[in-house]
């Protein structure tokens, strides 16, 4: 379980930061990220985090889900996110 930890974790920091990291629950969580716009500046208003959590006793599967929201005013509404197993 410490060597599937250590590479989910080496290859989520290739692009990403982690927020959150629990190597006995096997969960591992990016900050929220602002998107961009076409022309590359951030958009505020839209905001993206990667969430991996391994699953079952022997972790012989891994959830990674994508998780997306756009801002409405002051509250951020949930997007449906895509999720892989």
């Amino acid at each position: 379980k410490a060597n599937l930890f250590r590479a989910a974790t080496d290859l989520l920091t290739q692009r990403f930061s982690i927020d959150v990291s629990d190597q006995r629950a096997g969960f591992l969580m990016t900050p929220w990220q602002a998107g961009s716009t076409p022309q590359g500046a951030p958009d505020l208003r839209y905001r993206t985090r990667i969430v991996i959590r391994f699953l079952g006793e022997e972790w012989k599967q891994a959830s990674v889900r994508a998780e997306a929201n756009w801002q409405r005013g002051d509250e951020w509404d949930a997007s449906p996110s895509g999720e892989v197993s």
